[in-house]
Order: C-alpha cells, then structure tokens, then sequence
C-alpha cells in the first residue's frame, strides 16, 4: 500500500498525457512510476511488429523495511491544454516548522512543501491532500531551502492530487484554499468563507446516536 510501482511494455513508450484527472505537457518515456492513489492517462501506439509483449509492473525498493517484492506481468497483444500559475512567491509565506495545525483563511493561495528526510528507515512516500488538486511545482533531494524557489515550475505544472515525495527530498506544492472540507488532517485546517456556499455545512436537526446497526430503526418523522 506504500510503495510505488514501475509499469512498462517490452519495446514500446508510453506518452503520460494526464495524471489524477488533468491533463499535462505530454512526456514520452520507457516506463512510468505511479504512486499509491495516483491515476495516470497514457497514449500507447502499437508501432512494432504484430506479436506479443510482456506488460509488467513491479514495485520501488527504497526501504529498509519488509515489502511485498512480487511483480505482476500480463501480455499485450497488438495488431498486422497548457496552462500557467503566477509567480508571486514573494507573496507565500515560507515552511515553518512546529507541531500546531495552522489555520488558513478561506481563498488564501498556499505553497506547502514536504519534507521527506528521515534518519531511520527513509522511503518514498505518498501524500494526498483531502478535496483538492494541486500544483506539483517542484521536488528534490536533501532538505527545502528558499533558494529552491528560484527553480519551481511555474509554466506547466503538473495539476495532481497525489505525488510521491522523493526518499531523503522534498516536494513543494501550491493550490487556493477553497475548500473547508478537505486539506491534510492535523496539518492545515482551512476556515469557512462566507456563506453556505463556503462552508462546511452544520450538524442535521436530527442526528440520533447510532450504537448498534442492528437496532437503528428510521421513522418517517426523523426523515423530515
């Protein structure tokens, strides 16, 4: 459940066009890597001779710690947007670090970064941020400075609900905070804005106390 998988076909590329449901700059490759909870759009074109080729998936051995090493194979057989985002570092507040949730006002642009550094058992780690996309804008080894900033793709970014960040690296991500629902428990807490329309709505009238499934028993009258 924690480890990421490679995935390829034997003598043919893949064309990674969208990842967690938006699309991205095209980028041709071997093989890919998915995280745990990420999804992937990829174009194959069937361009060798009519035959069979091994598709395979295996997972990411980057840890320490026990893993399931087992591959999974099946067999192909083939036939005879851009967008941009605003640079405006200068207006995010840099990581701070601490163990109290932050509370993030309603429409706030954010840039939080992931440190995965570890001087235990260091892995590859995927994180997803609860009712939101975001953009992946930059990742790398060792620790996160400000200096890091100065190189973030700010052009294309890959807009994402899960990433990997890397073992012993960090990964920096931005997105609008428009969402009071979601966000990354005991982490961020984004407040209400205004209206219901930004707002996480409140408790029913009716809200009975369920201590046995067996025992709930709806009446008309709790359903109005």
């Amino acid at each position: 459940m924690n480890e990421e998988m490679f995935f390829g076909i034997a003598e043919h590329t893949i064309t990674v066009v969208g990842q967690d449901g938006a699309y991205t700059t095209p980028i041709t490759m071997d093989y890919i890597m998915i995280t745990p909870g990420q999804t992937m759009d990829v174009l194959l074109t069937a361009n060798q001779a009519s035959g069979y080729y091994y598709m395979n998936a295996t997972p990411f051995a980057d840890s320490g710690a026990p893993y399931d090493t087992t591959n999974t194979s099946d067999i192909l057989v083939t036939p005879g947007q851009t967008f941009g985002i605003r640079d405006e570092a200068s207006e995010y507040e840099y990581p701070t670090v601490g163990n109290k949730a932050p509370m993030i006002d309603y429409a706030v642009e954010v840039e939080l970064v992931f440190q995965g550094t570890n001087i235990g058992n260091a892995e590859n780690h995927p994180m997803h941020l609860h009712g939101y996309s975001f953009y992946l804008v930059g990742k790398g080894p060792g620790n996160w400075d400000t200096d890091n900033s100065t190189n973030y793709n700010l052009g294309d970014p890959p807009l994402v609900n899960t990433i990997g960040v890397p073992k012993n690296g960090w990964a920096a991500i931005r997105f609008k905070a428009d969402n009071p629902v979601g966000g990354l428990s005991g982490v961020i807490i984004v407040q209400n804005g205004e209206g219901s329309d930004e707002s996480i709505l409140p408790p029913p009238l009716i809200s009975p106390i369920v201590r046995s499934f067996r025992k709930l028993v709806l009446q008309p009258s709790m359903l109005f």
